[in-house]
């Protein structure tokens, strides 16, 4: 069984069986992780407030000989909060929009300081929608400032669709299912 304490970005959390939860985070050294909470859903549950997401933490983690990683304890970290963040809807909104982005985008254990850096930067900034996938476009190395279209080739984007990573028009992506992200 190996410790890791690291910084980490909560993306979301689910629940597993009665009392207990499935954090997935994006952590500064490991990269994205889905860790076993124990007690998270017990009502004095320590933990459960800094395990929501969207908020930035430093938490310890276990990983356990069946391949699993669990959070051992984990606390609010100091110097980047999103708590005021997400009193205001829209910039909530952009902030859960990264988290879900970030969710799709990444595999298990892969870290990317750069993304990292990206996060860290985009938690802290009044970036809107367009802004913020832009960045991370950029940070997963898909920048939209070299793509062309992938149906007509013309250089003007304005759609990216996760599903084929494939940049698309405005005119071409009018033809596209709902999945596609306007930049």
């Amino acid at each position: 069984m190996i410790e890791h304490y690291t910084e980490a970005f909560v993306l979301d959390r689910e629940d597993f069986k009665e009392h207990d939860g499935i954090v997935h985070l994006y952590t500064e050294e490991l990269g994205k992780v889905s860790a076993r909470a124990r007690g998270l859903k017990k009502i004095l549950s320590k933990s459960s407030a800094h395990l929501e997401p969207l908020n930035f933490v430093r938490v310890r983690l276990m990983s356990m000989k069946s391949g699993y990683y669990q959070i051992i304890d984990v606390m609010p970290h100091d110097t980047i909060s999103v708590r005021e963040k997400k009193k205001d809807v829209r910039r909530c909104s952009v902030l859960l929009a990264m988290a879900e982005f970030i969710r799709k985008m990444t595999y298990e254990l892969h870290p990317d300081e750069y993304l990292w850096d990206v996060m860290k930067r985009l938690a802290g900034a009044e970036a809107d929608e367009g802004e913020m996938y832009r960045a991370l476009l950029k940070a997963f190395g898909f920048d939209p400032q070299y793509a062309t279209c992938t149906v007509c080739q013309h250089p003007e984007v304005s759609h990216f669709l996760h599903d084929d990573h494939g940049f698309y028009c405005r005119h071409c992506a009018s033809k596209m299912s709902a999945n596609a992200i306007v930049l």
